[in-house]
Parts: structure tokens; sequence; C-alpha cells
């Protein structure tokens, strides 16, 4: 048996994969699975700002994302050649404690784009402070977001969002940040639909029990919240047929050994976001349709 977890990215797909291939089942793992957006991947393997540690990492999630796009697209074109539906499992997470625990397992990789940030401010190298020059920038995004005309969920306003950001920040951080900061916002228009031709939101999504199953031409759909996994053991278990089937909790952000200073950064960077700019970000379509934030 084969199943597709396709996914943001931050929302416990390791620990997924771990309990399907327990199960017997191959669980192939993607965050992007259509031509277009891998296109756009490929770009972004050559780009000269990506340390070696990074591009690596995403090297091998390329490989990963092929096998995903290989597998939806065949359901998608020939569905009646198959005797069984792919299996798709999606988790999904509230977009602002995603971003955070995306940052947090980026830290790294995000302290040369701040320093290019600041050396683009005027600063000098030997006076670089990671902690203070990250929460300037959080705040020139945040402003830039909230004051924006543009639509945060629309995938066809992010270019102009973008735009905006490089004008204010030649040195392209506050886009990019802009970019992943509004990712889960515009990922199941920009990806999942591309990849699948499967519009989520014209299905039921239950709220109050955490889950969603679509079942269409070629695929049997499992849609679920991140904060609810460990009450869906049942639901997956159901799902994949396997009444074995447990899910344990491996790689997750709450395991990793965030360094303290990390923590502090990211507990400063919370107290930044304007009121204004989380109310606009519950009110975007993923938040609505999905039940964010939780009580």
């Amino acid at each position: 048996m084969e199943a597709v977890i396709f996914q943001m990215g931050k929302v416990a797909s390791t620990a997924i994969g771990a309990a399907l291939r327990k199960q017997s089942i191959e669980a192939v793992q993607a965050h992007i699975a259509s031509p277009e957006r891998l296109g756009m991947k490929l770009k972004i393997m050559a780009a000269p700002y990506l340390s070696e540690a990074v591009a690596h990492t995403v090297y091998q999630d390329f490989h990963q994302e092929l096998r995903a796009m290989y597998l939806l697209s065949r359901r998608r074109v020939a569905a009646s050649q198959y005797e069984h539906p792919l299996l798709l499992i999606t988790p999904m997470r509230d977009p602002l404690t995603w971003y955070w625990s995306h940052f947090a397992q980026m830290y790294t990789h995000y302290s040369s784009q701040l320093l290019r940030y600041f050396l683009g401010t005027g600063g000098r190298e030997e006076n670089f402070q990671p902690e203070a020059v990250f929460l300037q920038m959080l705040e020139q995004m945040f402003y830039l977001l909230d004051n924006t005309p543009e639509p945060l969920d629309d995938p066809d306003s992010l270019p102009r969002i973008q735009r905006a950001a490089t004008e204010c920040d030649p040195s392209g951080t506050v886009s990019a940040q802009a970019n992943r900061f509004l990712l889960p916002l515009r990922w199941f228009d920009e990806d999942f639909h591309a990849a699948t031709g499967v519009d989520v939101y014209e299905h039921p999504f239950s709220v109050e029990q955490g889950f969603g199953q679509i079942e269409v031409a070629g695929f049997n759909i499992l849609l679920c919240q991140y904060e609810q996994l460990h009450l869906l053991q049942p639901q997956l278990a159901q799902f994949v047929r396997k009444p074995n089937f447990k899910l344990k909790r491996e790689n997750t952000s709450e395991d990793k050994d965030i360094p303290s200073d990390v923590k502090r950064i990211l507990q400063k960077g919370r107290s930044l976001i304007p009121e204004s700019l989380v109310q606009r970000i519950n009110n975007s379509k993923y938040a609505r349709h999905f039940g964010y934030p939780r009580d």
C-alpha cells in the first residue's frame, strides 16, 4: 500500500510517516508536488544565498516531492487505471504558531539573511546583533503586511506584496520572510490545489472533530488539524485500514532542544504582531475553514 503525506511542513509529517511505515505502508512526504512549483524549487536550489546544509536538505526533499508529483499527476489523468484511490494525508496548523516553529528550525539559515538585511541598512558586521536585527525586520514586515491593501491569502497578491517589501528592503529579507509568514494562508491554493486539482474549501471540514475526509476520482484525502493529532489516531487507523496503527511523536519542534536565545527571540517576536494583523489572518479563508485560532 502507498500513501502520500502532502503538507506545508512543521505539522508532524515525520511522525505520521514513521507510523505508516511501521504498518508496511510506503509513505511519500512532500511539501510541493505540482510541476510549476517544482520548477521554481529547482531555481531555488541553484541560488547562491543558500548554505550548503540548507541546499542539501532542499535537494533531498526534492526527490520525495518529485515522487509525490508523479503519484498525484497519474491519479489525476488516469484514475480509472488504478484499482484503489491514492491515500492522501494532509495535516494543517495554526498559521502563527506554524511560522514561529518554522523560524526556530531555520534559525541558522535565517541568521545569514538577517546579516544581509543589517548590512543593507548601513550597519557594520562587527556590530551585528541577530536578536535586535530580527525584531527590527519583524516590525518592518508586520507594518508592511498590516497596511497593504492586498489580500494576505491570495497567491496572486504575493508578488505585489513582495515588490513592496523589496522597495523598503533591497536585501530581500523582508520579502522572503513575508513569503514564509503567509505560506499557510496560501498553501492549499498554491500547492495542494495545483497538485491535486481538489479545492479543499469546497468540501466540509469538521472544526469540532479536527478532521475532514474528501473522496474524489483518484484520491481518498484525509485533512486533519495538527493540534488534534493525538486525538485522531482512530480516524487515521480507519483511513489507512490498519487497526494497529499508532501515532508517536517524532521530530516535533516540542521535542527539539531549541536554544534559550531563540526561544527568547520568538517570545519577543510574538509580542510585535499588531492586533489588526492578527485579525486579518484570523479572517482569512484558511483560518475560517479550518477553525483557527483554536480556543
